[in-house]
């Protein structure tokens, strides 16, 4: 996890441009693999932003499709203060201390939780049912141990435990047959109220509106504490887009992932992929540009 790997983030970002002076109201959703986070999982060249973000008062909001114990040791590094969001928009955790939400919630640990789809237990109950139906050779998360996962994925042990603590959402690999049918899946899951979401390693079934629904929840959240003049999201894939559509402004990081069908308006291209292109968006929306 980048956590291991990274310092808290700090660092004395350049003079604030006279553009910039009224950025406390901006919100900054972002995705992680792929978008803030390298192939190493690592923030660095995303630094520069960051600390901008922390100068200016810009509060930056973790939406990703791993579960909170992978996302709270980044969350702390960051030196956050802000809402997660968790497993592709099934669970939304406000910080405890602060307001609580005004939909059902339960106090998990130092969050405030809501959940926005089925526990996981019922989604793996449907899982193995899917499966059974389709007769293919799936296998997922919850087939395995800590040891399995880290096996299957190349994580470390430690950062396979936190992947394997899932609350909503399964993620999957089709080992046979060549050529599955993902159209047909889709299809069987929906009629058991479930959502697949397409990956590339690895496919993910849940149920629940998806991040745009979470972003949405989140923005009206903040709104109890303060003034959101602007919302930006910032994501690499196409589980991203509907939290790009639910945002003022949305960014599409990496040139090497166009999408032509995306049409959302305001949509704005990086060039630089990964945390060098969330680096390049953030310092150019807050007025100060990259050099």
């Amino acid at each position: 996890m980048a956590g291991a790997r990274e310092r808290r983030v700090e660092g004395r970002p350049a003079a604030v441009p006279a553009s910039a002076r009224q950025s406390s109201g901006i919100v900054i959703f972002s995705d992680l693999d792929g978008t803030l986070l390298d192939a190493d999982y690592s923030w660095r060249a995303a630094r520069p932003a960051l600390a901008l973000c922390r100068r200016l008062g810009v509060k930056v909001v973790l939406v990703s499709s791993k579960t909170r114990a992978e996302m709270e040791p980044l969350h702390r590094r960051l030196d956050l203060r802000t809402p997660l969001v968790s497993e592709n928009g099934c669970g939304v955790f406000f910080p405890a201390g602060l307001p609580k939400p005004s939909v059902p919630y339960r106090r998990v640990d130092a969050w405030w939780r809501v959940g926005l789809g089925r526990p996981y237990r019922e989604v793996v109950h449907d899982f193995r049912r899917l499966r059974h139906i389709l007769g293919w050779q799936i296998l997922g998360f919850s087939d395995l141990n800590a040891n399995g996962i880290a096996a299957l994925t190349g994580l470390a042990p430690a950062a396979a435990r936190r992947a394997a603590r899932r609350e909503f959402d399964e993620p999957f690999t089709i080992v046979g047959p060549p050529g599955a049918d993902l159209g047909r899946m889709e299809r069987e899951a929906k009629a058991m109220g479930l959502v697949l979401r397409r990956g590339g390693s690895f496919h993910h079934l849940h149920s629940g509106p998806g991040k745009g629904a979470a972003v949405e929840m989140v923005v009206s959240w903040l709104r109890g504490l303060g003034p959101v003049r602007r919302t930006v999201a910032m994501g690499d894939a196409p589980n991203d887009f509907d939290m790009l559509a639910a945002a003022d402004l949305p960014v599409l990081i990496g040139s090497g992932r166009r999408y032509p069908g995306l049409s959302l308006p305001g949509l704005r291209r990086t060039a630089l992929e990964g945390p060098a292109g969330w680096n390049q968006a953030v310092l150019e929306i807050l007025g100060q540009g990259a050099d």
